[in-house]
C-alpha cells in the first residue's frame, strides 16, 4: 500500500487493509493480467477504481499443502 511498504503477520495486514478500504470505498475492481510461475505460483494484476482514486493491485498466490496462501498482495497509486 502506498507508505505501508513492509513485510506484516496475518493480523497487522488485516488491519492495514480493513483502513484501507475503510477510506477508499471500491466502485469497480478488473483482472488485467493473469498468470502462473514454474513453481506454481500464480499472480493477478488488476485495476482498482475508488473514491479516493485508482491502483494498481498485485496479488501473488503459492500452494501450500494443497491450500492457497497469498503470499504477496500490493495496491500501488496508479499514475
Amino acid at each position: 500500500l502506498p507508505n505501508k511498504e513492509d513485510s506484516y503477520s496475518k493480523a497487522q495486514a488485516a488491519q492495514i487493509l480493513k483502513d484501507f478500504f475503510q477510506r477508499y470505498k471500491v466502485s469497480n475492481y478488473k483482472v488485467i493480467h493473469h498468470g502462473s510461475a514454474k513453481d506454481g505460483a500464480e499472480y493477478f494484476i488488476g485495476s482498482l477504481s475508488t473514491s479516493g482514486g485508482n491502483f494498481r493491485t498485485y496479488l501473488l498466490v503459492r500452494t501450500e499443502n494443497s491450500k492457497k496462501r497469498i503470499q504477496q498482495f500490493r495496491i500501488e497509486a496508479s499514475e
